[in-house]
């Protein structure tokens, strides 16, 4: 039941609290850390990203879920003009950031970004913490959800905010 499910994900976050730490000590471990945070979220893929401020261009990237291609081509061409990150730069250190906070799905079939890139994916949502937000330089980790996961719920953004505060600290 319902207690049941609340323990399952009270034991994943433990798990992803755990598995995060162990990655900010050796960075080989990034992709285990990041694939427990995209389990816990139930996403399709996960990042964490440095990048300068203001010009956007990458410091340092990890991912898991996330093709080869796409990333190449994201570090290369897209990462300064991904509206994602555009937006959060305005947001400060412990900021959580998603989707529907600063577009909607006409802006979103509109912006190159979203109608290009992402549907090479199957990606379409996010959902973001700000871990450092420093005047000149912004780290992220996003998951990624795909069309068919939907857009981030209430819930996700509630348990990021449980996570965050671990994320940062590692």
């Amino acid at each position: 039941g319902m207690a049941n499910q609340r323990t399952r994900r009270e034991h994943d976050l433990l798990a992803t609290i755990e598995a995060v730490h162990a990655a900010s000590l050796d960075a080989e471990l990034w992709p285990q850390g990041l694939a427990a945070v995209t389990r816990l979220f139930g996403g399709a893929g996960c990042t964490l990203e440095a990048f300068e401020k203001p010009s956007g261009l990458p410091l340092s990237y990890h991912s898991f879920g996330i093709p080869e291609l796409c990333v190449s081509e994201y570090l290369e061409y897209w990462a300064p003009r991904n509206p994602r990150a555009i937006h959060g730069r305005r947001l400060k250190e412990g900021d959580i950031a998603f989707d529907y906070q600063f577009t909607d799905e006409v802006a979103m079939d509109r912006d190159p970004y979203y109608s290009e890139l992402l549907p090479r994916t199957d990606f379409r949502y996010f959902l973001a913490a700000t871990l450092v937000g420093t005047s000149d330089t912004q780290a992220v980790l996003a998951v990624q959800y795909t069309s068919g996961q939907g857009h981030a719920q209430r819930s996700d953004v509630a348990l990021m905010a449980r996570l965050l505060p671990h994320l940062r600290q590692a």
